[in-house]
């Protein structure tokens, strides 16, 4: 139910050029991801996340991001 419902707000935010949408919908895909431990899957998303929030200057939600990528990191 998650992906189903995280795809159509992310197919809105885009039809919307919403960027802190769009970064939103894939940092919860990254912490799906990362919560299953898909680390691929997460560090790619939490990337498009941190660059949808760096566009804008969401400087807490960018910096957020770049912990998640630091972390999947750390792991490996």
């Amino acid at each position: 139910m998650f992906k189903k419902r995280n795809k159509e707000t992310l197919t809105i935010a885009k039809k919307l050029k919403d960027t802190f949408a769009i970064g939103d919908a894939h940092w919860n895909y990254a912490s799906y991801y990362n919560k299953i431990q898909v680390y691929d899957s997460a560090y790619y998303h939490f990337n498009l996340a941190h660059i949808n929030f760096d566009k804008k200057n969401y400087l807490y939600e960018s910096a957020k991001t770049q912990y998640g990528m630091a972390f999947i990191k750390g792991r490996f």
